[in-house]
């Protein structure tokens, strides 16, 4: 087989994929049968799927983008099981290590469209705490193939929260998209309902008692 540009293939680590990254930090190489991606917040590994790019900083198209989502008055074993159960909008089955099917369609009018964003949503540990994450990979046909999306609940000074950490190289979210920003901010709203106030009412818009 000729490769013209063979030299130029791995340069961006030493011509050595397999044993360096991109020094910028922030990469997704696969070796072995299994992708790891690494940024300066998470390193997840996950088996790899069909039709995923391996990515660096220098990809056509490369972005990286952080959502956080509160979750006052929620614990963060709460934040941890729900982010299990709930892995990506709509109506999903629970990440699990082997990673289910899921569609990561948001819901419009109280309907997930079916299969129009697949995913795999594997149960992880985040290499560089320690703590478990939920990660998103796209599957053949998303149209933000290839990328993922890392979810760790954390707890801080303020109550606990949901990272959204995402990377990846699709065109619709690349910098300078004007539908990056709301791709990347429907993750604001995958929490769990707040607990309900003494007079059993929910907060937020959405409760029965503010109507």
């Amino acid at each position: 087989m000729n490769w013209p540009q063979r030299a130029e293939l791995y340069t961006y680590v030493g011509n050595n994929p397999l044993n360096a990254t991109d020094p910028s930090g922030k990469d997704c190489v696969s070796a072995g049968g299994v992708t790891t991606c690494t940024t300066a917040n998470y390193t997840v590994s996950f088996p790899q799927q069909p039709g995923f790019q391996d990515c660096t900083t220098k990809s056509a198209n490369y972005h990286a983008y952080s959502t956080l989502a509160a979750t006052p008055g929620r614990s963060l074993q709460e934040g941890r099981q729900f982010v299990t159960n709930n892995p990506t909008p709509g109506f999903p089955s629970p990440a699990t290590p082997q990673g289910p099917s899921n569609d990561a369609t948001p819901v419009v009018g109280g309907l997930s469209p079916v299969s129009i964003s697949p995913v795999k949503s594997f149960t992880l540990t985040n290499q560089k705490d320690g703590q478990p994450v939920v990660v998103n990979v796209t599957e053949p046909g998303h149209p933000l193939q290839s990328g993922i999306v890392v979810r760790e609940p954390t707890q801080t000074s303020n109550g606990t929260v949901i990272n959204n950490w995402g990377e990846g190289t699709a065109p619709l979210q690349a910098p300078g998209s004007r539908f990056g920003n709301e791709i990347n901010s429907v993750w604001r709203d995958q929490t769990p309902p707040s607990p309900p106030s003494p007079d059993g009412c929910h907060q937020g818009a959405a409760s029965v008692c503010n109507r």
